[in-house]
C-alpha cells in the first residue's frame, strides 16, 4: 500500500497528524506511542485505497525545504522585543509573538490564534487550541518542548464558522504540512490567514522530560504545573508541585539533558528547515554575543511575505513592538549550529536527500553518526535504563562536548556566510 506507513517504517514521521486530516477515506488515526514518546499514525487497512494524498502533505517526504538559501526566502530580518515588559519577561525570548498576536486580535485582523497550552488531562503533554482573547494568548506564551499532534485542532478549524480568520503559530514541520494541506482543503486555505513560525533545531520527545524528572527524583504524579521558559532570558524550567513546592532549573541545564540528541526523533534529523521558511513571519532566540548579558530577552524576526511585513510595521508604529534591522549574517550567527546541522552536517545520514552545494564532509559524516547513535539509545527502554545510571553532569559534559565540535564545524563551514 502507498500511504504514510512509509515514514513510520523509515522512522522519519514527526507525529504532526496532518495526514489524518486530508485522508479522504478517514483511514488514518493518530495516537500517542508511550514507548517512543511521540505521536504517530495508524492505518486502517480496509479503508485505505493507496491514493497517496497523505504523503503529499508529509513534511518528512518533502524535507520541509529544498532551499539552498540558509534562511529561505525573506524580505528583511530584525531583532527586537515586546514593549510590554510583563509579556517580554514571561515569554521565551522577547515576547514578540505574544505581543503581535494580541495586537492582531485587538485590531480585528484575526479573531483567534492557534497556539499551544499544556493539556488539561495530562500536564506533561501539550495541545493546540484557538485562543480568542488577549488573556488566552498571553497564557499560552512560552515554548512547549514536546510533541504536539495537529489533527484535532485542524479538524476543528475545518468545521468552524466560515468567518474565521486565524493566525497559526507552529514549528517548521507543522507549517510545511499545513501549507500543503491547505492546497487540498479549501477551509484551511481560507481560514488560516497568518503563519507565524518558530525557529526549531530539534523537538525532543516525551522521554526527554520523563528522563530528566526521574534523574532529579521528581514524581510526575506530584506535578501540578510545568513551564519550560519564562522568568527572564534564557529562562527557567519551573515545576510547581501539588503540595505547593516550586523547583527551578535553569533552561540551559535542562536542555543539555532533556533536549539532547538522546531524545531527538530521526524525523528532526531529516528536516532541513530551522527557521520556519514557509511562514509569513519567523521568530527565535537571539543567541548573539551582544545579548549574552541580556536578562529579559530579544527576538530574532524574519519577515518573509508582504502581509507579514505590513503586520510587523503596523505593530511597530502602534508601539507594540520595538525592533531594528539586522543583516542576514547575524541571523545565521544566532542559530549557527542548528542551521549547519539542518542544511549540511546531518545530510550525511540521508544520502539521497542532500541539498545542492551543501555537501557534508567526512567529519560531518562521523559526527552525524553520534547523533543517530544517541537517538537510538534514547528511543529504546533498555538503553535508557542504562543511561539512567550515568550522572547528569557526565551526560551534560558529553552533549556539551559534541556541541563544541559542531560549533567548530559550523563556524568554519559557514565562514563565508557570517564574516
Amino acid at each position: 500500500m502507498i500511504n504514510i506507513k512509509k515514514t513510520t517504517k523509515e522512522r522519519i514521521c514527526n507525529g504532526c497528524g496532518v495526514c489524518s486530516v486530508v485522508c479522504p477515506k478517514l483511514a488514518i488515526e493518530v495516537s500517542l506511542n508511550d514507548k517512543k514518546g511521540s505521536y504517530g499514525p495508524e492505518i486502517i487497512n480496509d479503508k485505505c485505497d493507496s491514493c497517496g494524498i497523505c504523503l503529499k502533505v508529509c513534511p518528512a517526504m518533502g524535507l520541509n525545504s529544498q532551499n539552498n538559501n540558509l534562511l529561505g526566502n525573506y524580505i528583511a530580518s530584525f531583532v527586537g522585543f515586546a514593549n510590554n515588559e510583563e509579556i517580554r519577561y514571561n515569554a521565551s525570548s522577547g515576547g514578540a509573538i505574544t505581543a503581535l498576536l494580541v495586537f492582531a486580535l485587538e485590531k480585528g485582523l484575526i479573531n483567534g490564534a492557534v497556539v499551544t497550552r499544556f493539556a488539561k488531562d495530562n500536564i506533561l503533554t501539550a495541545e493546540s487550541f484557538i485562543a480568542r482573547t488577549k488573556e488566552e494568548i498571553i497564557a499560552a506564551s512560552q515554548s512547549k518542548y514536546c510533541p504536539v499532534a495537529m489533527d484535532t485542532i485542524l479538524k476543528e478549524i475545518i468545521s468552524s464558522a466560515k468567518s474565521e480568520r486565524l493566525a497559526f503559530v507552529g514549528l517548521p514541520c507543522q507549517i510545511s504540512a499545513i501549507r500543503e494541506a491547505s492546497k487540498i482543503n479549501i477551509e484551511l486555505r481560507k481560514k488560516i490567514v497568518f503563519y507565524v513560525g518558530l525557529f526549531c533545531g530539534f523537538r525532543p520527545n516525551f522521554n526527554g522530560l520523563k528522563f530528566f524528572l526521574e534523574k532529579n527524583n521528581i514524581n510526575k504524579e506530584e506535578i501540578k504545573e510545568i513551564n519550560y521558559r519564562g522568568s527572564g532570558w534564557p529562562g527557567f524550567v519551573k515545576i510547581l508541585k501539588k503540595n505547593g513546592e516550586v523547583v527551578n532549573f535553569s533552561f540551559p541545564s535542562y536542555w543539555s539533558v532533556a533536549g539532547s540528541s538522546f531524545f531527538y526523533p530521526k524525523s528532526c534529523m531529516a528536516c532541513t528547515d530551522c527557521t520556519s521558511e514557509r511562514a509569513d513571519l519567523s521568530f527565535g532566540d537571539a543567541w548573539l554575543k551582544e545579548f549574552k548579558d541580556d536578562k529579559i530577552g530579544h527576538s530574532i524576526i524574519i519577515c518573509r511575505t508582504e502581509k507579514g511585513n505590513t503586520l510587523l510595521g503596523d505593530a511597530k508604529e502602534a508601539g507594540i513592538l520595538k525592533f531594528e534591522k539586522i543583516p542576514y549574517k547575524k541571523v545565521i550567527q544566532s542559530q549557527i549550529i542548528n542551521i549547519y546541522l539542518k542544511k549540511k552536517g546531518l545530510r550525511a545520514l540521508f544520502p539521497k536527500k542532500k541539498l545542492q552545494g551543501l555537501e557534508p564532509d567526512l567529519l560531518d559524516s562521523v559526527l552525524s553518526l553520534f547523533f543517530l547513535f544517541n537517538s537510538i539509545i534514547g528511543e529504546k527502554k533498555i538503553s535508557r535504563k542504562f543511561l539512567s545510571f550515568i550522572p547528569l553532569r557526565i551526560i551534560s559534559l558529553y552533549t556539551g562536548f559534541l556541541g563544541k565540535f559542531w560549533r567548530y564545524k559550523a563556524e568554519r563551514g559557514f565562514k563565508e556566510y557570517i564574516n
